[in-house]
């Protein structure tokens, strides 16, 4: 149940009073005249009546203020309201809504940002705020269309998170593939919830302003999209919400953390109206059916009253829609459809000739003699895929073409008719009446007085193409491709049909639906590399789907966080994996092809997955493991082999040298391809040996056991004949021992004070003998130089 609370508008609590001044108030007294932009000197007896003078004011102000409720206090995470209930207030021209829900208070805010767009929101929990904008385009002549003219974008702004973009171009580009996930979040369940008719070009631009790391913006920029639409003069009459629920340590969360999300075994993020559930996105680590559903419904009662409050907030404060905008659909197009005959078309001509309005009309539409429901019928039985489109879209077009045309002509047939009405009216001195309709049956009034857009002609006949599809199945028990309700599509599966040279490959048929599935094993460097909110992250498995942009980030992301939970961890397959699916074909689910691609071209690249993974029936995960069959899972001769040892992290510096020098030798020397260095702790070192397509195991190895390892190096220990590496304004470089450096300062070079490096009589290249003065605890050497050497005077003018 949900509680109300309704507040008078103006509604504010009251200022608590300032809190007593120290003694000594200086910094206290300074900072509101700092703020006005006043220097004053004051002494002591100045500062204590400044002080008193404050407190007298404050106390002015407290009687002053109007008797309310105190405000409550900071512990309180829902901010004074009970759990499921919510308030309105407005003060000074901005509304808000307040809304506590799943043990958090979520607030909304409209009138201060974007005051000239159709509607504008700002969602905040905790200090996360998610900014969005409902425009409608206004300037374009409206007309019926047969879609929703709908644009969702959002954008992560790096400075909501104290950032900016890494890489040298710091202006945001295009939007990243996260931020195009996350519109499409926001797409799906607001799409269809919009009234059908409305035909003015809409756009829902949402902007992350502050994040704050506890309170992810995604699942908030639904709600935040939600509410502008509601508040907008577009029909939205149903608002959406959206949350996040993970199961954590066994408990299922509402919006959790990020900190949280990390080691959730299940992830969903849910989207609905008050009665149902409208999008699903997630995933989970083999996850029970009924946690799953147990997870639906908790994120259902979240939703419930999220989208409640966004509805009784839309009905106080949102705009009337837009009523040139709104055309709903004509009711009578389906009678208007019903009573037309289109003949064949005449021998010789490739038009068919204008239908003919009958007194006493067919039950349906004729197309070439039969009603169009059994020829719709027809044109979706039997052949391929292509086939049966293309007689539809004919079907389809010749319908619309001789409708359309008809309407015209009956228009232009009324208007004659009336004129000569007119004429006659005229010569017999009495005033027409216009057309008279007695005699004609009811369809022929509707069709002389019918005037419907091509769009709505469109619309009924897609919803007589759905009927006649599912009378189809109700009749024959067959499905348009002639197959029973219990009969799936063959399956195919080709292991490796790449060669070698392709780490793993398979080709996937299900049907008419055909998939190319690669995958590529690499270290380190191969991962992926980008920004978010959270800073720069790295992806080290990483799933690709080929087809158009939208649907293949999205699809891609799908199939990735279907497979994730197959995947080994980091310590038993240290490689980056990434996988690619090529669609070649598609009828029917092109993702779920991607997944069942995405294992198998996996498993023949030797990855050792926990289970395969298909998308869709058990029936093709049978028929993938007979494909698969009993063979051991090995890496393929093409793929190169990591080898790992852990180091200690304070080596790691001397392990890559200065500015890599050091370990670009060792890749030199040893002949490995590469080495990568994960700086956790210990450090993990991995070399990568081999290339693709050559043997393995070519790296050169030492024979008869490891020398011994260098002495350390220690305070006051003297080393003679150093070389001077590099030399900077501040100091210079000197190699203590091959891969170790040792720094001295400018001024430990010598006695005599040294205003320039230019004054040392020294060069890069040189030898000289140091002591070590320092060791700290990062493994870095501070050293003095023993070695004498000339001293010239400072440059002039310096």
């Amino acid at each position: 149940m949900s509680a109300l609370l309704l507040l008078p508008l103006g509604f504010s609590p009251a200022l608590r009073p300032l809190p007593a001044a120290p003694a000594c108030g200086l910094r206290s007294a300074a900072v509101p005249l700092a703020r006005r932009g006043v220097a004053v000197a004051m002494d002591a007896s100045d500062i204590d009546s400044l002080l008193e003078d404050v407190e007298v004011e404050a106390d002015a102000e407290e009687v002053a203020a109007p008797a309310a409720a105190p405000p409550a206090e900071p512990s309180d995470p829902l901010g004074g309201l009970a759990e499921g209930s919510w308030e309105m207030t407005a003060e000074g021209g901005v509304e808000r809504l307040r809304v506590a829900v799943a043990g958090k208070l979520l607030t909304f805010e409209s009138g201060k940002l974007a005051r000239l767009a159709s509607g504008a929101v700002t969602a905040v929990t905790g200090d996360t705020h998610v900014f969005c904008a409902a425009t409608i385009d206004r300037r374009t002549p409206p007309r019926p269309i047969d879609f929703t003219p709908l644009r969702v974008d959002y954008c992560e702004r790096k400075s909501a998170a104290g950032r900016t973009n890494g890489g040298y171009i710091k202006r945001d580009g295009r939007p990243s593939d996260h931020e195009t996930l996350v519109a499409r979040i926001i797409d799906r369940p607001i799409r269809p919830l919009i009234s059908a008719g409305w035909c003015l070009e809409t756009q829902l631009a949402a902007y992350v302003l502050a994040y704050d790391g506890v309170h992810p913006p995604d699942v908030l920029a639904v709600c935040a999209a939600s509410a502008a639409l509601a508040l907008s003069e577009a029909p939205f009459p149903r608002p959406v919400a959206g949350v996040r629920v993970a199961q954590v340590d066994g408990a299922l969360v509402v919006n959790p953390s990020p900190e949280q999300l990390r080691g959730a075994t299940l992830d969903l993020v849910v989207a609905g109206t008050k009665e149902a559930v409208m999008m699903v996105e997630g995933s989970g680590d083999f996850v029970p059916e009924e946690t799953l559903v147990e997870a639906l419904e908790v994120g259902l009662g979240a939703i419930a009253t999220i989208a409640s409050a966004i509805q009784d907030w839309a009905e106080s404060i949102g705009q009337p829609t837009h009523a040139p905008g709104f055309l709903p659909p004509a009711a009578g197009v389906a009678p208007y459809l019903d009573a037309f005959e289109a003949h064949p078309p005449a021998r010789g001509r490739t038009r068919s000739r204008a239908p003919l309005l009958r007194a006493a009309p067919p039950p349906g539409l004729q197309v070439d003699g039969e009603a169009l429901p059994n020829a719709y019928r027809k044109a979706m039985v039997g052949g391929t895929k292509e086939q049966r489109e293309r007689a539809c879209v004919d079907l389809q077009a010749r319908v619309v073409e001789e409708v359309v045309g008809a309407q015209r002509r009956e228009a232009a047939a009324a208007e004659a008719a009336a004129a000569r009405d007119d004429e006659e009216a005229e010569e017999e001195g009495e005033e027409g009446e216009g057309p008279s309709t007695a005699g004609k049956g009811e369809d022929e009034v509707l069709l002389a007085s019918a005037s419907f857009e091509e769009a709505e002609i469109r619309g009924a006949l897609k919803k007589m193409a759905c009927e006649a599809m599912r009378e189809i199945v109700a009749a024959t028990g067959e499905r348009t491709d002639g197959r029973s309700t219990t009969q799936v599509r063959p399956i195919s599966v080709e292991m490796a049909p790449l060669p070698p040279v392709v780490h793993g490959s398979v080709l996937f048929t299900r049907g008419e639906t055909q998939a190319l599935g690669t995958t590529t094993l690499g270290d380190s460097s191969m991962a992926q590399r980008y920004e978010d909110l959270e800073g720069e992250r790295e992806q080290r498995r990483e799933k690709r789907k080929r087809f158009y942009l939208q649907r293949e980030v999205g699809h891609g992301n799908l199939a990735e966080r279907a497979l994730r939970a197959a995947l080994p961890g980091e310590d038993e397959f240290p490689y980056v994996i990434r996988t690619e699916s090529l669609i070649t074909e598609s009828c029917g689910s092109s993702s779920m092809a991607s997944v069942c691609a995405g294992a198998l071209s996996m498993r023949a690249a030797g990855v050792p997955l926990k289970s395969l993974v298909a998308g869709g029936r058990l029936h093709i995960l049978s028929e993938m493991r007979k494909a698969c069959g009993d063979s051991e899972v090995r890496l393929p001769p093409g793929v190169g082999r990591i080898r790992s040892f852990a180091v200690p992290s304070k080596v790691v510096g001397k392990i890559i040298g200065p500015g890599g020098a050091t370990i670009n030798g060792l890749i030199s020397d040893t002949g490995v391809d590469n080495i990568s260095i994960d700086k956790s702790d210990p450090a993990v070192v991995r070399e990568l040996v081999g290339e693709s397509g050559a043997a393995t195991e070519r790296a050169p190895r030492p024979s008869g056991p490891p020398p011994p390892p260098p002495p350390p190096i220690r305070v006051d220990d003297i080393y003679e004949a150093c070389e001077i590496k590099n030399m900077v304004p501040f100091g210079v470089f000197v190699a203590l021992r091959p891969g170790v450096d040792g720094f001295c300062h400018i001024s430990e070079l010598s006695e005599q004070y040294i205003k320039s490096i230019d004054q040392v009589g020294l060069k890069r290249g040189d030898a000289v003998d140091v002591r070590v003065t320092e060791v700290n605890k990062d493994g870095k050497y501070r050293v003095a130089v023993l070695t004498d050497f000339e001293i010239a005077p400072p440059p002039a003018g310096r």
